[in-house]
């Protein structure tokens, strides 16, 4: 059965769609495949406190592209972060391993958060933010910002002197 024109031109048409959206798709995945991968982001101590040292090792995975790699870490408080964190290069130690490090300094810090930025074949990628809870079971008093127990000991003392004071000047009274 023979086409008609309409119909030819049409199939036609669709064919050069189906073909562009090949090539894009096969360009696509050629660039994409050049895209650092982050494979794992490990931190040691692996329960860190406030005001501790973090050692970082992130494992990427780029056809040996990878020109520098720094982590981004800010200390939190409960939802509020700091508005300054700590921008540090990540060193190279393996051949798809980083490693880098950062002392926190906020002693009433609840969480950090970090994201990595990788520089390869002269574009940065910015990875997703991801937050960390850190160990807050020490002595240290989140609410006040303390380490200091905020209740004054000896006040019971004061009290109960008033009151046996005041008993005593009422029976003196009544006698």
């Amino acid at each position: 059965m023979p086409y008609s024109k309409k119909q030819h031109t049409v199939r036609y048409i669709l064919i050069k769609i189906f073909l562009i959206f090949c090539l894009f798709n096969f360009i696509g995945n050629a660039v994409s495949a050049f895209e650092p991968e982050i494979i794992e982001i490990s931190l040691e101590p692996v329960d860190p406190k406030p005001m501790s040292k973090i050692n970082f090792t992130a494992v990427i995975t780029s056809n040996d592209s990878i020109e520098s790699v720094r982590i981004i870490v800010t200390e939190c408080m409960k939802e509020m972060c700091s508005a300054f964190g700590y921008n540090e290069s990540l060193n190279k130690t393996d051949e798809d391993t980083f490693k880098g490090q950062v002392i926190l300094t906020r002693n009433n810090a609840t969480q950090i958060k970090y994201c990595l930025e990788i520089l390869s074949k002269g574009t940065w990628y910015f990875f997703d933010t991801r937050f960390y809870n850190l160990n807050t079971t020490t002595g240290f008093n989140y609410e006040t910002g303390s380490s200091k127990d905020r209740s004054t000991p000896g006040f019971e003392l004061i009290l109960i002197f008033f009151t046996i004071i005041l008993i005593l000047f009422l029976k003196k009274r009544k006698l």
